[in-house]
């Protein structure tokens, strides 16, 4: 009595390399400003206190973003 609806795999492929884009696109720029806010509040190298106690993450994001671009949210994404 249980009918299953077959998905072809090509589908399924699709579907799970969309996801995992996906995840990646979204997720590798927080993980990269969750990062440098957690190395800036333990530095002792950063340029001014400011730095050093950024208070949002939205700040962080903001001044990685004018200092490095698009490529600095995703820098460490691709294992080169």
């Amino acid at each position: 009595m249980n009918e299953y609806l077959s998905i072809p795999s090509a589908i399924t492929f699709a579907a799970g390399a969309s996801y995992g884009m996906t995840t990646v696109i979204v997720g590798q720029p927080l993980d990269t400003i969750k990062t440098r806010m957690q190395s800036f509040t333990s530095s002792t190298t950063a340029n001014t206190m400011k730095e050093r106690t950024s208070a949002s993450m939205f700040q962080t994001g903001r001044n990685l973003f004018q200092r490095e671009g698009i490529r600095g949210l995703y820098r460490g994404g691709l294992p080169l």
